[in-house]
C-alpha cells in the first residue's frame, strides 16, 4: 500500500513540478517577445499595462496550482508513512 501511495505522490509532484517550469519559461518568452514602447501613444501603454496585468494573475494561478501538486504530493508520501 505504501508503495503505491508513494508511486502517486511522486506522479502528483512531478506533475505540479512540470506546471512551474512550464509557467517561469512562459513568462520568458513572453518577456522575450515583448518589445520596449518608446515612442507608442498613451493608449497603447495602457493595452500593455493591461496585458502585462492579466499575465500575471494567470501566472499567479499556475504558480498557486505548481506549489499547490507539490505540497499534496508531500503530503500523500507522507501518509504513505502511516499505512
Amino acid at each position: 500500500m505504501s508503495l503505491v501511495l508513494n508511486c502517486l505522490a511522486l506522479i502528483i509532484s512531478l506533475t505540479g513540478s512540470w506546471v512551474l517550469v512550464s509557467t517561469r519559461r512562459r513568462q520568458r518568452v513572453v518577456a522575450a517577445m515583448r518589445r520596449p514602447l518608446n515612442d507608442a501613444s498613451q493608449r497603447a501603454r495602457r493595452e500593455r499595462q493591461e496585458e502585462v496585468q492579466r499575465e500575471a494573475r494567470v501566472d499567479f494561478v499556475f504558480y498557486a496550482a505548481g506549489f499547490a501538486g507539490l505540497g499534496l504530493g508531500l503530503a500523500v508520501s507522507w501518509l504513505s508513512r502511516v499505512f
